[in-house]
């Protein structure tokens, strides 16, 4: 957060109202994609907001909830000079102070990073290192930035400005390596699907252990089923509040509503299509 330029156009008073709003909606993305608000420093010039996921719990989505989180608080105070810089890596983490006052300190090198690339940013912008997109799981809409040079490291870093972040994309269709040792699971699968008549439908549950390839079991199925209509619907851990999240892509691929429709474009059509 700039704030001298913002003091200096609007006036300290304004700017300490918008400061107290900003807080507000750093709280409330810390509470919804569950990331830690670890610190808030000042610096020459305006002040930082450290925002981490990650530490100190970790979830396997954390890519996801750190970028949504930084992009949320800035689409919510675009009059704000607001910057943010995100990366991802191995950090120092550990509590800090009297353990009546005790918070947790995160320092090394990801964090030096992410900061080097925050001061690249321009007013809105939301920079990513390159590396750290691949963990992203929902649609981005980026615009790559011009690789730069950043104190500490030899090479350029290479970042994205993300400008948008959609809902879970669906998974890419089976690769051609085999799937070996579930034929009895796939040939279930076959059997329910086999039997399905229009007005009656089956719930089959597919249940494991993360990593164990429920995924790639499903896309195998698809794959030899060409013929079915497959829908395809994903929920977060991070939005467990929200009611129903995910048939909302699964009504949107039935309705034909881009899956970047803003909610009024979504609403309008959901309404033309429930009058045809």
């Amino acid at each position: 957060f700039r704030s001298d330029a913002v003091i200096a156009r609007d006036g300290i008073v304004a700017v300490a109202d918008r400061l107290q709003s900003l807080a507000r909606t750093v709280e409330a993305a810390q509470a919804e994609y569950g990331v830690t608000w670890i610190a808030a420093d000042a610096l020459p010039g305006g002040a930082d907001l450290v925002l981490v996921a990650g530490a100190p719990v970790v979830a396997e989505d954390d890519e996801d909830r750190i970028v949504r989180a930084a992009r949320r608080v800035l689409d919510a105070h675009a009059d704000l000079d607001l910057v943010a810089g995100v990366n991802r890596g191995r950090n120092f983490v550990g509590p800090i102070g009297h353990p009546q006052r005790r918070t947790v300190c995160i320092t090394g090198d990801a964090t030096n990073l992410a900061a080097r690339i925050m001061a690249r940013a321009e007013t809105g912008q939301l920079l990513v290192h390159e590396p750290m997109l691949r963990g992203v799981r929902g649609g981005l809409a980026t615009e790559p930035v011009e690789p730069f040079a950043v104190k500490g490291k030899r090479a350029p870093v290479r970042a994205a400005d993300v400008k948008a972040i959609g809902p879970r994309v669906a998974p890419a269709a089976a690769s051609d390596v085999p799937l070996i040792g579930r034929e009895a699971e796939l040939a279930t699968l076959q059997s329910v699907l086999a039997a399905r008549s229009p007005g009656s439908g089956r719930v089959v549950e597919v249940v494991a252990p993360a990593g164990m390839g429920k995924t790639r079991l499903v896309e195998a199925l698809r794959t030899e089923t060409p013929d079915a209509r497959w829908l395809w619907g994903g929920g977060e851990a991070y939005a467990r509040s929200r009611p129903h999240l995910p048939w909302r892509s699964v009504l949107r691929s039935v309705v034909g509503i881009p899956a970047d429709a803003d909610p009024s474009a979504a609403a309008a059509a959901l309404h033309a299509w429930g009058e045809g």
